[in-house]
């Protein structure tokens, strides 16, 4: 054979020996190289970043109702009589002391003459022959006393000193009774006096007055002079330091705790969130939060809609940017650093603005989480 041809075989033969070592030694294994560099490039991309305090300013929007927490009855307790006049409307603004309501009370008037005849006529007149009577047994009481001390003291016939004793007892017992007949007539005026102050003073209050600054929101429907019963709800009042708005918004299941909020209707009132108590007379609707207003109140009617904006202000509380968290399930999560591993924790999110969202719970400040991209980290 020609060496020639006999050489070139024995290279191919070599060739194709070491590419067959080549390929079964995973040289040339290039998609899993690729895949694990890939990873690699991955992991390096991963950015991380630290749960910090921080402030958060978020406005919503929303309507809602200007709403009273709690209403006070007006009505007369101890007097009837028919109403004479009827001072106030639903949605009236009144103040504290304001006459409401006057009624003319059955029988009143007469009553009070009658008694002041009593006391002002009668008594005085009363009291002087009450006094007169209990000076009159004592001057009999101290000059029988006399006749019998006479008596005793000359050793006078028994028969008289019997005599005089038996007269000593009677006038000791008519000046006991004129004594005791003075005490209770001083005791029946003074009731008598308290009587009449008692009618002066229902007489007065024929006017109903308004216990507290506030606004009218019911008026029951009463004709006048229509018979009015003790007991008997005339009007309700709202109390002007117990009042509350009603807003409803999409966000409200995130806004909570204690915060400087800002609410917008025709102007603007400084507010704070309201928890109910079980005194109110407030009902808790799907995405509502109720505002208590700091100082000055929105001369709005009651139950009526009106478009709102409320901004509110939270300081010192955990933040971490939107680019962290995501929803699963239903839940809000995270993907944080633990020990170098990353772990999904659960969290309660509160205020979002534009790039931070407020953190409730589930994590702590200083905490190390990845921020999501397009490599799912």
């Amino acid at each position: 054979m020609n060496p020639i041809k006999r050489y070139s075989r024995l290279n191919l033969v070599i060739i194709a020996t070491l590419s067959i070592c080549f390929i079964l030694s995973g040289c040339g294994k290039v998609g899993p190289y690729s895949q694990k560099t890939s990873v690699m490039a991955l992991k390096k991309e991963a950015r991380t970043t630290e749960v910090k305090m921080g402030d958060i300013s978020v406005t919503v929007s929303g309507e809602g109702t200007l709403k009273p927490v709690r209403t006070t009855s007006l009505y007369y307790e101890n007097l009837s009589g028919s109403l004479k006049k009827l001072l106030i409307k639903e949605n009236d603004i009144v103040k504290a002391g304001q006459i409401v309501a006057e009624i003319n009370p059955t029988d009143i008037n007469n009553k009070i003459a009658d008694q002041e005849i009593q006391v002002i006529n009668w008594w005085p007149v009363r009291m002087e022959q009450l006094n007169e009577n209990l000076r009159m047994a004592e001057a009999n009481l101290n000059r029988v006393k006399l006749e019998l001390d006479s008596a005793q003291k000359t050793n006078s016939e028994k028969d008289n000193i019997e005599r005089l004793s038996l007269q000593y007892d009677q006038q000791n017992n008519a000046y006991q009774n004129a004594l005791w007949n003075k005490k209770l007539g001083q005791i029946e005026y003074q009731r008598d006096r308290r009587n009449l102050q008692g009618l002066r003073k229902t007489a007065t209050a024929r006017f109903l007055k308004s216990p507290v600054n506030g606004t009218v929101v019911f008026v029951e429907p009463i004709s006048l002079n229509e018979t009015i019963y003790p007991g008997m709800v005339i009007a309700r009042i709202e109390d002007a330091n117990n009042t509350i708005f009603q807003m409803t918004t999409s966000e409200a299941k995130y806004i909570s705790g204690a915060a400087d909020a800002m609410l917008k209707l025709n102007n603007s009132y400084n507010v704070t969130l309201y928890d109910p108590q079980t005194s109110d007379e407030l009902n808790r609707g799907p995405n509502q939060i109720f505002l208590k207003f700091n100082s000055s109140i929105p001369k709005t009617e009651f139950n009526k809609i009106v478009k709102a904006q409320l901004t509110i202000t939270k300081h010192n509380v955990l933040l971490i940017p939107k680019s962290v968290f995501y929803e699963q399930n239903g839940k809000y999560m995270v993907d944080a650093l633990l020990d170098n591993k990353t772990q999904k924790v659960e969290i309660k999110r509160g205020l979002a603005d534009s790039d931070m969202v407020e953190v409730i719970s589930g994590l702590s400040v200083g905490q190390q989480v990845i921020e999501r991209s397009k490599y799912g980290y």
